[in-house]
């Protein structure tokens, strides 16, 4: 039985990181990390620096280094709001998102 998905979106001042369905999010909450799954309860946290891991429907991870910032999910949409996050390589090209050097 395949894992049921959310839409999530990764955004910092500067541009939108990520947007796509996940099956799993395990964010650095500033209390500690914590998961995610879909139709999880409304939530909002605040998150420290840290790293979030991402699992999509395809059975892929990755994983997405943020400072900072607040996370948010209700209905099966979540949205993190980062000071900042890198954007790895692999996601900058499946998505075209232009990296800043």
């Amino acid at each position: 039985m395949p894992a049921k998905a959310y839409r999530i979106e990764i955004v910092t001042p500067d541009q939108m990181v990520y947007s796509g369905d996940v099956t799993a999010a395990r964010l650095p909450g500033a209390e500690g990390s914590f998961g995610v799954l879909a139709n999880h309860a409304p939530l909002v946290a605040a998150l420290k620096d840290g790293t979030l891991r991402l699992a999509d429907p395809a059975g892929r991870t990755m994983e997405i280094p943020l400072s900072g910032g607040f996370f948010e999910i209700s209905e099966n949409h979540a949205i993190v709001l980062a000071d900042s996050a890198e954007v790895p390589e692999r996601l900058a090209e499946e998505q075209q998102i232009p990296t800043l050097d």
